[in-house]
């Protein structure tokens, strides 16, 4: 075969600017470069250039030599983009939920900001291969049956290349790579982009759950009793495997038990704030009193995580709702915005006679709550469509929105709402309203910050200004006792350097060490409780099982994938990339290493359960489950939560027997 033909140039081309791209991604990326996993990514490269080219060498040659040229481009581009966007927003991206960003065309430039120089390195292999193509020009093969010899050695090659991830126990994450970045580091960045193109072509669908639990007959008053003979009867008529599959787990997971928080705030109203890039910098003493304030005075879980998910905000939002884990590779809530959700925080609410409301001070721009939000039970959703809201440089006031939220729904007899904010979202670089709205304050007490801290406190102040309104607007009313307000942040403030926000957070503790960068806050504050700080770990996924609990709920336990707090159930975070946190310690993805002290056997089961629950979440969100499952989200108790004499009464026998043996 002519060493001037088409095919070895291009094959030599497509290698050259793969393995290039791949060594580089790698360098940028992950903390090993040469390991088990680059010989599999090495594999798949040649095989891919083998293939590539000999499939274009059996097109017309401009036809041909016109593809070689696009990949050799795409890929790298691929690359940068996937590192770009891991600079902004922590974490690579699916290309199915890459639809998301045709919404955020105005983040251009804060994307382009995270741009490292180092990175346009990965530009020299095409350049190079782009400049050998005007040098050396290649003619067409005429040996037909050389090129599909050659096509079948890359077909064995990929093979190889295949087997090793077997041999690797990676055939789960392979075939769906839920884990996009432990996909990208075993895979390489052209495979892993094959796969996650491919996943929907694949049935991951029917997975064999294993390790379920049945919960064991007792006469504890403190253990929930609820009657499943309808479900039991449903499950047995049902002659869909993936219907029986989830019916099956679900029911034989454990139920929490009642505890001495069940109804602590029984029959209250209930604000429920989801605060836009909300971090311990925001919290000053000088320039944000009320919410510092309401962190001392409330009860604080101080060893809360935000797990980024792929659509950050829209995410942590819906797992609050419905605690159910999103799928990584999509933006869940907006994929699935017409399912049925009657298990979402709204429709309990309402079960119990609340009315239900949210506001937001921006329009469905990003994620379609209007309708997902009703398919969840909200009764009212007024966003910026429907409010009065003046248009700002960088996002809208949290204090306008408040004023006109509250004047919604306060007067209601019994209210449950949800205040969705924007002002403390970046820009923080550039020049916005309420970035530079309280500089005259924040100078005063902090001249030496850089100018993008002062951007973010000013918004925090915005923030602030909201929450002291709400509060008196409540104590005017007579209404402040008698409500709980409850607040989380989203993630913590893109497009500033994890380095300034470890600098400028003021907490005890290293944000840039472990997963620290994700420990966000989460504050439950009802005027005159006693002040508490809560140091379990917890989650985003911990938030509706905790507040079901607290205002007694009718809800059954084992259809959510967090825990009640103050359960007896062991509390996992769990990270979108495959890390997780408990009590014991922290289980890292990327190498397969747990710091802490734990059993092999602790470990193991966690890692199977986390997987079983995201393929159960998966099942959920495919087969619309609870609709045609309504009636498991508003369950028949046998029992009821004990009062608190009771309980009083229960311990005091309790100490009694123990004293006497």
């Amino acid at each position: 075969m002519d060493r001037k033909g088409f095919f070895i140039q291009s094959a030599l081309k497509c290698f050259i600017v793969a393995v290039c791209t791949e060594m580089l991604f790698r360098i940028f990326s992950y903390p090993v470069l040469f390991d088990l996993s680059f010989i599999r990514i090495t594999l798949f490269a040649y095989a891919y250039a083998l293939i590539v080219s000999a499939v274009c060498s059996l097109l017309p040659l401009r036809i041909g030599k016109t593809v070689v040229a696009v990949l050799n481009w795409f890929l790298p581009v691929y690359a940068v983009f996937q590192l770009g966007y891991n600079g902004l927003l922590g974490h690579y991206i699916s290309l199915k939920s890459a639809g998301q960003g045709t919404k955020v065309s105005e983040f251009v430039v804060p994307f382009l900001n995270c741009i490292q120089p180092q990175w346009l390195l990965i530009f020299l292999a095409p350049l190079a291969v782009t400049f050998w193509s005007f040098k050396i020009k290649a003619v067409k093969e005429t040996n037909r049956f050389g090129i599909v010899v050659l096509l079948v050695l890359g077909l064995l090659v990929n093979t190889a290349g295949v087997a090793t991830v077997y041999a690797a126990d990676l055939s789960s994450l392979y075939n769906d790579p839920s884990f996009i970045s432990k996909g990208i580091m075993e895979f390489g960045l052209a495979r892993f982009l094959l796969r996650d193109m491919t996943t929907g072509l694949r049935n991951t669908d029917n997975i064999v759950i294993d390790d379920t639990q049945t919960e064991e007959e007792t006469e504890d008053p403190m253990v929930r009793k609820i009657d499943d003979s309808k479900w039991i009867e449903t499950m047995e008529a049902e002659e869909d495997e993936v219907m029986s599959t989830i019916d099956t787990y679900l029911m034989n997971r454990p139920l929490a038990k009642f505890n001495e928080k069940t109804g602590y705030f029984e029959g209250k109203n209930f604000v429920y704030i989801l605060v836009e890039s909300l971090d311990y910098m925001a919290f000053d003493e000088e320039l944000t009193p009320t919410l510092c304030r309401m962190m001392k005075e409330g009860w604080n879980f101080s060893n809360h995580y935000t797990p980024r998910y792929n659509c950050t905000t829209g995410d942590t939002g819906f797992i609050t709702e419905v605690s159910l884990i999103p799928d990584n590779s999509i933006c869940t809530e907006n994929e699935y915005k017409d399912n049925a959700f009657p298990n979402g925080v709204f429709r309990q609410f309402a079960n119990a006679g609340y009315t239900t409301s949210a506001y937001h001070n921006w329009w469905d721009q990003y994620y379609e709550r209007r309708t997902y939000y009703a398919n969840e039970g909200c009764q009212v959703y007024k966003n910026y469509d429907d409010l009065d809201i003046k248009t700002l440089t960088g996002w809208q006031s949290d204090l306008e929105l408040m004023e006109l939220a509250v004047d919604e729904f306060i007067d209601q007899e019994k209210f449950m709402t949800t205040i969705v904010t924007s002002a403390m979202h970046y820009p923080y670089q550039k020049y916005s309203d309420l970035g530079v709205r309280y500089l005259e304050e924040i100078n005063k007490v902090h001249p030496e910050y850089p100018d993008d801290v002062k951007s973010y406190l000013s918004k925090s102040m915005d923030f602030d200004a909201a929450m002291e309104y709400l509060l008196n607007a409540l104590e005017e009313k007579g209404k402040l006792d008698d409500t709980v307000i409850l607040f989380f942040n989203d993630h913590h403030p893109f497009e500033m350097s994890e380095e300034t926000i470890a600098e400028y957070s003021h907490t005890d503790y290293d944000r840039l060490d472990a997963l620290n960068i994700d420990r966000g806050q989460w504050v439950i504050y009802c005027h005159g409780e006693k002040p508490q700080e809560f140091k379990g770990v917890n989650s985003t996924f911990d938030i509706l099982p905790t507040v079901l609990n607290l205002f007694n709920l009718n809800y059954d336990p084992r259809i959510y994938f967090g825990n009640d707090y103050f359960s007896e159930q062991e509390k996992i975070v769990y990270m979108p990339e495959g890390d997780w946190i408990s009590d014991h310690g922290i289980w890292y993805m990327e190498d397969g290493t747990f710091t802490g002290r734990a059993e092999d056997s602790f470990v193991n089961s966690i890692q199977r359960e986390i997987q079983n629950m995201i393929n159960i979440s998966k099942m959920i969100y495919r087969s619309d489950y609870f609709a045609k499952r309504e009636f498991v989200t508003d369950p028949v108790y046998e029992n009821a939560a004990p009062s608190k004499e009771a309980e009083e009464a229960a311990e005091t026998d309790t100490e009694t027997e123990e004293g006497s043996a």
